[in-house]
């Protein structure tokens, strides 16, 4: 058996984010800023795009992580997922050479021009937290996300067996802050 099982998914890719709004997610009663999203219901997976947003496969390699890593990690610290998801939206296939973890020229933009939020918040956000809805918030919490994330996964090796120690930690149940704390010391 596959290691994640039949990851099918249905995807639905809409001409207009006009057309996406009625399908989107919502945050104090208006559609959530989001152009692409991952869902899993009763009959499976979807994920749905705004067709006119200008990176497209992008935004689908970023939605299949969620996709992927839901269904092997139900309870990844959402920092982490958002993180791993904007690592994976850079994928490229150059032939036989695949490239991943590319910079994003928005996320560079935003950090160099911004104060960071303390990486203890940042840890504690959540799904229904403001800095991952509100459309001034949350560029900066996708920005931190994947800036950590990128340094933990492909940037240090040193702190990679610490990243695997987190994950387990809270796949056994730790809070993300109590984990992040016990794993990096």
């Amino acid at each position: 058996e596959p290691l994640l099982g039949d990851a099918r998914a249905q995807v639905f890719i809409f001409a207009s984010d006009a057309h996406f709004r009625p399908y989107k997610s919502r945050w104090q009663e208006r559609p959530a800023a989001l152009s692409g999203s991952h869902t899993r219901h009763g009959e499976g997976d979807a994920i749905a795009v705004d067709g006119s947003s200008q990176d497209v496969e992008g935004i689908l390699a970023h939605e299949s992580i969620h996709l992927l890593a839901g269904r092997r990690w139900p309870d990844l610290p959402l920092w982490f997922e958002e993180g791993l998801a904007e690592l994976y939206q850079t994928f490229e296939l150059r032939g036989e050479e695949v490239r991943l973890g590319l910079p994003i020229p928005g996320h560079l933009r935003w950090l160099r021009g911004h104060r960071l939020m303390p990486l203890q918040r940042l840890i504690e956000i959540h799904r229904r937290s403001p800095e991952y809805n509100e459309r001034r918030l949350k560029e900066g919490f996708y920005a931190q996300s994947w800036a950590l994330t990128h340094y933990l996964v492909i940037e240090s090796e040193e702190r990679r067996p610490q990243l695997l120690r987190f994950l387990e930690l809270v796949r056994r149940g730790a809070g993300a802050g109590e984990a992040f704390v016990a794993a990096f010391d």
